[in-house]
């Protein structure tokens, strides 16, 4: 007997002659649906397809070898059914050149059969792990020393804020970092470029109306809205019967203060949000150190983040791998 599928999985089988997006969670039977809809459009009555004309992707090798050994299986048993069928025969034939694959290999597949419409040299290869660590380490140094002999404002603005103790080698890190994140993108330089404008507020008023702290203090706002749950019901237990009554007024101390504090961070826009954070402390006993970790907080919205922009660092870095992949592929021409 054969797969039941569902009503669902049905639709996704037999729909044709258009896009079709199915999201699914792990294990609820992708990989067999859409082994039934590739096989029916190659077995299809009225107008089959051929197997090596479709292109198939998947994220691992494992997962394309699995798809692979799954459709043989299927068109064999469909030849059993079917003997005299010579286009099922032929498939079974076809399958072994069909594109069934990584995106990774299809992208190098592409490439060794167009490189000429490209310009591209044929006997182009694909660096290893270590070579790629090396290029970037290099590119990164040459960044680094060319931004300090430069003696740039903002990029002494990104080490003082970015490196504590000195040390470059937690700024090359973030650097790395937004780099790889980037490169998860589209267009990499085009994000980063993009991103970099995210910082380009001349005032803390502008910073706050930005996109991206709109979305901070809406997260903000978020995280002290559960707290100040998670209290109030701290609070119905000190207040219960039999309850921990003595822990009672320090809970309803810490919950003013949080209420007090949700204002701040609210949808509506403030003139100067690090005022507001400071003058808190005017009306509650806060702590010295609280107060000191306030006062950083004020100085990172109204110094540190505008003037370090580690967006543009991370720009320049991308383009000195870009120049140091020219400079080594040039040599090795």
């Amino acid at each position: 007997m054969g797969i039941q599928f569902t009503p669902d999985q049905q639709k996704v089988i037999d729909l044709r002659d258009c896009n079709i997006l199915v999201s699914a969670a792990a294990g609820s039977g992708k990989t067999a649906v859409l082994v039934e809809r590739i096989l029916r459009m190659i077995c299809d009555d009225s107008h089959p397809v051929d197997v090596d004309r479709l292109l198939i992707v998947t994220f691992t090798n494992a997962a394309a070898a699995e798809m692979r050994e799954r459709i043989r299986l299927g068109l064999e048993k469909k030849l059993e059914e079917h003997p005299d069928n010579t286009h099922i025969e032929r498939q079974v034939t076809l399958l072994h050149n069909a594109l069934i694959t990584t995106i990774d290999s299809f992208c190098l597949f592409l490439l060794r059969n167009h490189f000429n419409e490209i310009g591209l040299d044929p006997a182009f290869r694909i660096a290893d792990e270590g070579e790629v660590r090396l290029m970037q380490g290099e590119a990164l140094e040459e960044l680094i020393e060319a931004s300090y002999a430069s003696g740039s404002e903002a990029f002494r603005y990104c080490v003082e804020f970015f490196c504590p103790g000195g040390r470059e080698s937690v700024l090359e890190q973030h650097i790395l970092n937004l780099s790889r994140y980037a490169a998860s993108f589209p267009w990499p330089a085009r994000w980063l470029k993009e991103r970099k404008e995210d910082y380009g507020a001349a005032s803390v008023e502008q910073m706050c109306a930005s996109s991206y702290a709109l979305w901070l203090r809406e997260h903000l706002r978020r995280l002290l809205s559960g707290c100040v749950e998670k209290l109030e019901r701290v609070q119905e237990l000190c207040e219960a019967p039999d309850g921990p009554y003595m822990y009672g007024e320090l809970v309803d101390r810490e919950l003013e203060q949080l209420k007090a504090l949700m204002p701040t961070w609210g949808a509506e826009q403030k003139e100067d949000m690090g005022e507001e954070i400071l003058n808190l402390r005017t009306k509650y006993a806060i702590k010295l150190e609280d107060r000191k970790r306030l006062g950083r907080l004020k100085d990172f919205f109204q110094r540190d983040l505008i003037r370090s922009n580690p967006g543009m660092t991370s720009v320049k870095f991308r383009e000195a791998l870009e120049e140091l992949k020219r400079r080594t592929f040039g040599k090795e021409d």
